[in-house]
């Protein structure tokens, strides 16, 4: 339900998709692909200080974010689906820089509840993108 993955080389785009696998050894069709580019070091990037909560939810869940001034005026935080469609967008444009809070309610853009299943929260400012793999439980 969770993967982490380390020694990551700074400047390198890597690409991932989700598959599951029953109990009975099938397995189902990949997801899109999701690319993340890891950045270069810089002085100041943006950072998730508080990872989604409570991760998996029923109504909504929050993180926190670390906004750098340099990024502020140029974020998005978007919602998509194992299969890489957009479900919603929360943040896009400016935000102030420091520590924000951003929420999911568990609906999609058009305002209905999202149905139960796995879902990526993707933030991108500046040169980075953060991925979160949060659980709509329902």
């Amino acid at each position: 339900t969770s993967f982490s993955e380390r020694q990551l080389v700074p400047g390198t785009r890597y690409d991932y998709c989700v598959t599951a696998m029953n109990s009975h050894g099938q397995e189902s069709p990949k997801s899109a692909v999701f690319s993340v580019l890891v950045p270069p070091p810089t002085g100041e990037e943006l950072a998730v200080v508080v990872p989604p909560t409570p991760n998996p939810f029923r109504q909504s869940m929050s993180l926190s974010i670390v906004v750098p001034a340099g990024v502020a005026d140029n974020l998005t935080a978007a919602v998509f689906d194992v299969q890489g469609a957009l479900v919603r967008i929360l943040e896009r444009g400016a935000l102030q820089a420091g520590e924000q809070s951003l929420t999911w309610d568990g609906r999609a853009a058009d305002g209905q509840p999202a149905r139960a299943g796995i879902y990526f929260v993707q933030i991108r400012g500046g040169s980075r993108t953060l991925v979160h793999k949060v659980v709509l439980a329902r």
